[in-house]
């Protein structure tokens, strides 16, 4: 049971650093967007 757990774990946190990944390129594609419609 703790192993399925640990892995159950890991697999959340896997998921959970590739969500906030991309979330970190949206952001950055949005404020280069932002910073050349104020060019």
């Amino acid at each position: 049971m703790s192993c399925y757990r640990k892995n159950f774990g890991k697999y959340i946190t896997d998921k959970s650093s590739v969500i906030s990944i991309l979330s970190e390129v949206k952001l950055l594609l949005i404020l280069s967007g932002f910073l050349n419609l104020k060019k």
